[in-house]
């Protein structure tokens, strides 16, 4: 486990960052609604009797509008990107023969539960469900279909831990800290221990651009950066430098961006091959 100092600096950051965010949050639906033409009344009565047929076009989106259980808290943004990502799982993780197996989600930051109950309704009863927080009071969850343990994100044996007890891991979600530091440690931990074919996602990535996280424009070690790193270790073979981010810039066969979150897909290495088929036309 980390020097309990540095829990408490991981605590404070938490906090901070949820107040943080939640203010961004704020601020960027009142951009969304005032480019719509809305008012701010106007908007909270749209929002109140459930006026989002963008969001319900989602099933993950139009799980979440409907969802009544514990706290959960995201960018609404992310739903459709999860819904084209996670969708081929719904009904358990499918191995390289085809078959299937139940899905083992860990997600990096509790909060209140309430997205892990989110992730338990739009996966199934089968699925191994898990959450990591650094904050104690998460273990009144008491949830019996949750699996959630206390530790830091920046605490390699214990996530290794955590990824044992699961019965391996085949998608990670990083709602963490959101600092720089802390999201390399997960991912330079987790990403070896993801199954093949398995996801990596990170969120808030606009926290890459932020000093206070660790991050600003172009600044190294900002996550954002380390992924787009990835971009160029992927496409190695073209420009004939060694990879940087090891084992994934060898090992990633996918790596979506969108706004404030990166999806990674493991696969195991390959050379890039070409064909051709048909009649010349001249």
């Amino acid at each position: 486990m980390a020097a309990s100092s540095d829990v408490g600096g991981v605590r404070r950051l938490a906090r901070r960052t949820r107040r943080v965010v939640g203010r961004t949050r704020r601020r960027a639906r009142q951009v969304v609604h005032r480019a719509r033409g809305w008012t701010d009344r106007e908007s909270a009565e749209r929002w109140d009797r459930g006026d989002h047929p963008d969001l319900r076009r989602s099933e993950l989106g139009s799980r979440f509008l409907d969802h009544r259980g514990r706290l959960v808290d995201k960018w609404l943004h992310y739903f459709p990107a999860y819904d084209r990502h996670f969708a081929p799982w719904r009904d358990g993780f499918v191995l390289p023969d085809g078959s299937r197996r139940p899905l083992r989600l860990l997600e990096i930051g509790v909060y209140h539960g309430g997205s892990l109950q989110l992730w338990r309704n739009y996966f199934g009863p089968d699925a191994v469900i898990a959450g990591v927080d650094i904050d104690p009071r998460c273990e009144t969850i008491d949830d019996h279909d949750l699996m959630i343990r206390i530790g830091s994100q920046a605490d390699p044996a214990f996530l290794r831990r955590v990824v044992e007890e699961m019965g391996g891991v085949d998608l990670v979600l990083d709602d963490g800290s959101h600092h720089a530091a802390h999201q390399r440690i997960s991912f330079d931990t987790l990403y070896p221990l993801l199954s093949e074919g398995g996801l990596y996602v990170v969120e808030d990535l606009h926290t890459s651009y932020w000093t206070r996280y660790g991050g600003g424009l172009g600044r190294r070690g900002a996550f954002v950066e380390v992924a787009k790193q990835m971009v160029d270790d992927v496409n190695s073979w073209a420009h004939g430098h060694a990879p940087v981010v090891l084992p994934a810039g060898t090992s990633a066969s996918e790596i979506s961006f969108s706004d404030s979150m990166v999806v990674i897909r493991k696969a195991p290495p390959s050379v890039p091959r070409r064909d051709t088929r048909g009649t010349p036309s001249f």
